[in-house]
């Protein structure tokens, strides 16, 4: 499960962001599908990270979350960009009427919606394309978490997530067209201290971050320094699943 957005993990996402090259790779992969002219649905659009992507390929994008606190922040980066083709809403997918079709829906590390009934209603909101983001693995192992939890002797078992794999027999099963391109992309953290990666993991982590001690000297051994301050690197191997109406 997600972690609830906070003031603290929206600063930290928007520092990630920066570096990171998994938006621009979806953007490469998904890009020439898009009609300028066309509207796009961002689906779980957290902060904005994809949702400002989507904006300089397509007319309008409309972009929904259950978190007031992430449109807001996405409200903010708006107004900041002066960008008129954005359409923030704080709404959950569940909540959401078929008022329009868009030309093509994204979803990115939206594994709530891994079902049955959230991919035939996500068909039901496209007129050609759905664009979906996930875990090509399932088990986590951001920021090489699994050799933590080896170390701390912990079960896995709270690492496991929903992958592509898990989505693959719904589709099959809906009869639907797609195709699946498995990437990874660097989406490492930088943090002004040793003190602020304990916090962040405290945060996404909390059952690993009970043993202050070994927490404290993996990170020790994990921990790279770049450009005045720390970051702990993190390969994500995503799988890209393209569906054609």
């Amino acid at each position: 499960m997600r972690c609830p957005w906070t003031v603290k993990s929206i600063e930290w996402y928007r520092e990630a962001e920066g570096l990171t090259s998994y938006y621009s790779r979806i953007m490469d992969m998904t890009g020439r599908y898009l009609d300028r002219n066309g509207s796009v649905l961002d689906v779980g659009c957290g902060i904005g990270s994809l949702t400002m992507e989507l904006a300089m390929k397509c007319s309008g994008v409309e972009a929904i979350d259950k978190s007031g606190l992430a449109v807001a922040a996405l409200g903010e980066r708006i107004k900041e960009l002066g960008l008129s083709n954005i359409q923030p809403r704080n709404v959950s997918f569940e909540e959401l009427s078929l008022g329009r079709r868009y030309h093509a829906v994204y979803l990115s590390y939206v594994m709530g919606l891994v079902q049955g009934w959230s991919l035939k209603k996500i068909l039901e909101h496209s007129s050609r394309y759905v664009f979906i983001a996930i875990p090509a693995r399932g088990i986590k192992n951001d920021f090489n978490v699994l050799s933590l939890a080896g170390r701390m002797g912990m079960d896995t078992g709270t690492l496991r997530q929903p992958c592509h794999k898990d989505i693959i027999p719904i589709m099959d099963a809906l009869g639907v067209d797609y195709c699946v391109d498995v990437f990874e992309s660097e989406f490492g953290q930088p943090f002004c201290s040793r003190e602020e990666a304990m916090d962040f993991f405290k945060h996404y982590y909390p059952d690993f971050a009970a043993r202050n001690g070994e927490l404290n000297q993996w990170l020790s051994e994990n921990l790279e320094y770049r450009d005045g301050r720390h970051y702990l690197p993190s390969s994500r191997e995503s799988a890209l699943i393209t569906i054609v109406k």
